[in-house]
């Protein structure tokens, strides 16, 4: 069987593009077409195919918006005997097709891209004055001195309460500071 898929995320889609999908999918000859308003697309449309039959898309989008998840979506109909006919990209029978080896390059390629884009931004944010990498704290300095000098005469979760931290830093920093009391003796 060939199904054909045309999916839209809102109801206000453009309804031209929907008619070319349409247009596009009748002209493959699919023996069925389902149209559904989603994010992504569902199993269901996994669940009516069997081994030996294609599923018919006009565009990579309409799997999704993340190649990678497009990969794993892709990976499991193969894993089932089911192909995939991407009209953009060609028709894919096996994990060793042109078109997803094709697919599996963009996507190292677009992870390549992202690493790269991130360690530059990451340099250029730490030229600049007052940079810290990591969370920013959530307590100052002196909220946990205070709540470890309340701890003397109080329960955590007292101390904790009247510094506005949580017990969890109250406790962690303690066992930090005990540990490197130890570690100067």
């Amino acid at each position: 069987m060939k199904l054909g898929y045309v999916r839209t995320v809102d109801i206000d889609a453009d309804i031209l593009v929907k008619s070319e999908q349409l247009i596009k999918l009748n002209n493959v000859k699919c023996d069925e077409i389902v149209e559904e308003q989603a994010e992504r697309i569902g199993d269901c449309i996994a669940d009516r195919l069997s081994s030996g039959d294609t599923l018919v898309i006009t565009n990579l989008n309409i799997l999704g918006k993340m190649t990678g998840e497009n990969i794993e979506y892709i990976d499991g109909l193969l894993n089932k005997g089911i192909s995939i006919d991407i009209l953009d990209l060609g028709l894919i029978e096996a994990q060793e097709s042109r078109a997803y080896e094709l697919l599996q390059t963009f996507y190292r390629y677009e992870k390549s891209c992202l690493k790269e884009r991130l360690l530059t931004a990451k340099k250029v944010a730490k030229q600049k004055e007052g940079f810290k990498e990591g969370r920013p704290r959530l307590y100052t300095e002196e909220q946990i001195e205070e709540g470890l000098k309340l701890l003397e005469n109080h329960s955590y979760s007292e101390a904790a309460k009247i510094c506005g931290i949580s017990v969890a830093t109250l406790n962690r920093e303690k066992k930090k500071r005990e540990k490197a009391m130890k570690e100067m003796e």
